[in-house]
């Protein structure tokens, strides 16, 4: 990707987050740092509104409509976010290791399939990236 796409890029995730109610956010985009498969990771700093958002080396091949999905879909997570930290810092102690361990996992696939429906359901609202 060149460095003219990044900032493309760049611009067009901060129009759909500023859209999606998350303008007190700062969104650092990092490229070609995800496993194989994934299209895109975010990672939110807890207390701090920053959110690391990578995006796969192949990300520039995708669609146009498939990249605004994926975008949708990481800026969910961000909304989303609290509620895993909060699980993260207090059901260790209170179910214990086997028990969190059985239950985060359930968890994340829950809310990785109703934040991809959610993004579903809203990225057409949006427009699509322009390369």
């Amino acid at each position: 990707m060149t460095p003219k796409q990044r900032q493309g890029y760049a611009r067009y995730v901060r129009l759909i987050a500023d859209h999606m109610g998350l303008t007190d956010w700062r969104l650092e985009l990092h490229y070609d740092g995800t496993e194989p498969d994934i299209a895109a990771h975010v990672s939110c700093v807890t207390g701090r509104r920053i959110a690391h958002i990578t995006l796969s080396g192949d990300f520039g091949t995708f669609a146009p409509e498939e990249q605004r999905h994926v975008v949708v879909h990481e800026l969910l997570h961000i909304h989303l976010d609290p509620m895993g930290q909060y699980a993260h810092d207090t059901l260790p102690g209170l179910l214990g290791g086997p028990v969190f361990t059985a239950w985060i996992t359930a968890y994340r696939t829950a809310n990785e399939n109703a934040t991809d429906a959610i993004a579903a359901a809203l990225s057409p609202l949006f427009p699509v990236p322009m390369p």
